[in-house]
C-alpha cells in the first residue's frame, strides 16, 4: 500500500510539473512587420542588382503578389541596394527596442540637473536636456521621459512662474527687507499682527495683456470682438487689502499711464485715504 501511496504521489508531481516549454506564436510576414526577409533573398536582391538584371518584371510581380508575398517590393529592394552602398552588407538588424527612453539621469547629471533648475526656474525641457548634452557630449541626448523622471525624483514639481525686478536683490534693499521682518514698528513689523496689516501693491496692466486671442467659431465665420486696438495704452491699479478675517476692508486707485506712473506722491495719497478711512470707521 506504501508503494502504490508512494507512485500516486509521483504521477500526481509529475502531472504539476512546469512544461518544459511553449510554442512561439506565428508572427506575420516579413511585408507585415515581422520578422526580416533571410539572408538568401536579401542575396538574390543584390545579385540581380550588380548583374544588371531587372528588380521589377512579370516574374517578380507574381510573386510579389502572392500572398503572403514571396519577393520584397521595389522599395525594400532599393533598402537593401542603399544598405550595402552605406555599411557594405544587407544584414538584418537585431531589434535592441527604445533603450535610449529607458536611461536614467544619475549622478553627476542629476547634479548638473539639480544645479541648472536651481539657477533657471522658468526653463523648458527642451532648454534642460540641451544643457545636459553640452556639459557632456560623449553621452547621447537624455529623453523628455527621462528628464521628466529625474526632475520627480528632485521633488520638483511644476508651477506659476514669476520675474522678480533686479532691484530688488542690490545690498541696499536686502538690507531694508532684513530689518523691516526683524525689527519692531515702527521700524519693522515682528510684533505686529498680520490681521492688523494691510497689504499693498500696485501694477501695470496693457490692453493687449487681456485681450483673448483664440475663440471659437463654425468654420465659415471669421472669430473676432469688437474693442480696442491700441498697443501702447496701459492702466495702472493701486490696489490695499486688510488681513483681518473679521472685516472685510479694501481699496483701490486706477488711472490711465497718460495721467503718469506710480510716483511717490501718489502714493502718499493713497496712504492717507487709507489712514482717514481708518479714524472714520476703526478708530
Amino acid at each position: 500500500m506504501q508503494a502504490v501511496a508512494a507512485a500516486n504521489a509521483i504521477a500526481t508531481q509529475r502531472s504539476r510539473r512546469r512544461p518544459r516549454g511553449t510554442f512561439q506564436p506565428e508572427r506575420p510576414h516579413p511585408s507585415r512587420g515581422g520578422n526580416a526577409y533571410s539572408d538568401d533573398i536579401r542575396h538574390d536582391v543584390l545579385t540581380r542588382y550588380h548583374m544588371g538584371l531587372p528588380l521589377q518584371n512579370v516574374e517578380l510581380d507574381i510573386l510579389r503578389a502572392a500572398q503572403p508575398p514571396a519577393y520584397p517590393c521595389m522599395q525594400t529592394c532599393m533598402n537593401f541596394i542603399e544598405r550595402e552602398r552605406q555599411y557594405g552588407h544587407c544584414r538584418a538588424k537585431h531589434a535592441t527596442g527604445n533603450h535610449q527612453a529607458e536611461r536614467e539621469i544619475e549622478g553627476e547629471p542629476l547634479v548638473r540637473l539639480a544645479l541648472f533648475r536651481l539657477v533657471h526656474p522658468e526653463a523648458i525641457i527642451d532648454e534642460v536636456r540641451a544643457f545636459l548634452f553640452n556639459m557632456d557630449q560623449t553621452v547621447a541626448p537624455y529623453s523628455t521621459t527621462a528628464v521628466v523622471r529625474a526632475e520627480k525624483l528632485l521633488r520638483l514639481t511644476q508651477k506659476k512662474s514669476s520675474t522678480t525686478c533686479e532691484r530688488a536683490y542690490w545690498q541696499v534693499n536686502l538690507h531694508k527687507r532684513q530689518r523691516f521682518w526683524t525689527n519692531n514698528y515702527p521700524f519693522g513689523r515682528a510684533d505686529i499682527r498680520t490681521r492688523d496689516m494691510i497689504d499693498m501693491d500696485e501694477a501695470g496692466f496693457k490692453i493687449e495683456a487681456t485681450n483673448p486671442s483664440w475663440g471659437k467659431s463654425v468654420s465659415w465665420s471669421r472669430c473676432h470682438t469688437d474693442g480696442s486696438y491700441n498697443r501702447e495704452r496701459k492702466l495702472n491699479c493701486m490696489m490695499g487689502i486688510s488681513a483681518d478675517p473679521a472685516i472685510n476692508m479694501s481699496w483701490h486707485d486706477v488711472w490711465p499711464q497718460c495721467e503718469g506712473g506710480t510716483t511717490l506722491y501718489r502714493v502718499y495719497v493713497f496712504f492717507e485715504r487709507i489712514i482717514d478711512w481708518l479714524d472714520a470707521h476703526h478708530p
